[in-house]
């Protein structure tokens, strides 16, 4: 490394945070090329950060983990995997780190760089207006917050955070799915089941009995799609029945809206694609019952679900916890497949949903590239939409 060069690490827990990630270090090389510097950028890499060039030194699979009660099993090697990850961050301390979503590995590694004075970004920002409100304080150790919320965004400055709201990428991109023609011969369930083990496995089970239910109460073909990304695909094959589901690759979905009439999808970043995609959805995810106990005590938010949220009412169905049954979800789905005026006004929200996710200006990836570059090189910006 030369003595001018800069570094920056890259701290990243799941698949959405990847995607976000690789968005804004596109958007940094983009910049960085007017500098005439290049910046060793290293971290924990997933599919979409190691395309654009991250060098990894951890993996998605190496850190992953979620719930409360589900993360036991997994305690151990997660455990080695953070302590092994905070010791090479402690001796390869970089000029600044981004930090994206993932609240509890970040509450990890965000002491070592605090103690070095080493400048902290954090985007998409743990949901402590939802729940756990006492993670506010974590916050407070970061340079800079970027929301992709307006409401976070004013909840967290009330609390006197330095957040920015910057819009949601995904607002700025095509929708992924077309609800155009809605066949009254036959209908296309896109099933979302999470990115985690422990989400697919859980909520593919429930999903398998809702669909045995919904295929005997109607007379028409319906197929099942499985949207999986691909570390997780041989998994899912094991567990689905090929009869009743088929499996769509994430990048397919991504390379090409495809068409769908509703979809069933765990809370998530996935359910603000569906919504801005205008396409019915049921919110439906099962938890180990002890995890739904502890969040039911925990949750001071009157919605779960990113769209009931920004609109500030319940138009998008949700069944979590003890609601969440086979029959439930089928019936649901079925109101909704039924239900013409319904599926249009799911089009007309989209767009309201879009309006309120966008800002003027760069897209997001492009602003928090751009406040990257100043940091690391008192470099201005001139790009301009």
């Amino acid at each position: 490394m030369s003595i001018n060069e800069k570094t920056l690490f890259f701290s990243i827990g799941e698949s959405s945070g990847d995607r976000l990630a690789a968005e804004i270090l596109h958007e940094f090389q983009t910049l960085e090329s007017k500098t005439g510097n290049k910046t060793r950028t290293f971290g924990i890499a997933g599919p979409a950060t190691l395309a654009q060039g991250l060098e990894p030194v951890r993996t998605l699979d190496d850190v992953e983990g979620a719930g409360l009660v589900e993360l036991l099993p997994e305690l151990h090697r997660l455990t080695k995997n953070l302590l092994d990850l905070r010791g090479l961050l402690g001796r390869n301390l970089p000029n600044a780190a981004l930090m994206v979503d993932a609240p509890e590995l970040q509450r990890l590694l965000l002491p070592i760089l605090r103690r070095r004075r080493i400048p902290a970004i954090c985007v998409a920002p743990p949901q402590v207006w939802a729940w756990r409100k006492k993670r506010i304080r974590s916050l407070q150790r970061y340079e800079k917050v970027f929301s992709l919320f307006e409401f976070e965004t004013r909840f967290l400055r009330d609390h006197g955070l330095p957040a920015e709201f910057v819009g949601h990428p995904l607002a700025y991109r095509l929708p992924l799915i077309q609800e155009l023609e809605h066949d009254e011969s036959r209908w296309n369930i896109l099933l979302f089941p999470g990115s985690r083990t422990h989400e697919i496995s859980r909520n593919l089970a429930w999903y398998t009995e809702a669909a045995k239910i919904l295929r005997k109460q109607v007379k028409r073909p319906v197929t099942f799609t499985v949207v999986v990304t691909e570390n997780k695909r041989k998994l899912v094959e094991k567990w689905v029945d090929q009869e009743t589901f088929t499996l769509l690759d994430r990048d397919e979905l991504d390379a090409r809206p495809i068409h769908a009439d509703l979809a069933w999808c765990k809370p998530g970043t996935s359910t603000l694609e569906i919504a801005l995609s205008g396409l019915p959805m049921v919110v439906a995810h099962r938890a180990h019952p002890v995890s739904e106990a502890i969040v039911r005590q925990l949750a001071t938010a009157s919605h779960f679900a990113l769209p009931n949220l920004i609109l500030g009412r319940r138009e998008t169905p949700e069944l979590l916890g003890p609601t969440a049954t086979p029959e439930r979800l089928s019936r649901v789905s079925l109101d909704i497949l039924r239900d013409a005026r319904y599926r249009w006004k799911c089009r007309k929200q989209a767009k309201t949903l879009r309006d309120a996710l966008t800002t003027p200006g760069q897209p997001p990836a492009r602003k928090i590239a751009s406040y990257l570059m100043t940091l690391l090189y008192n470099f201005e910006d001139s790009y301009d939409m």
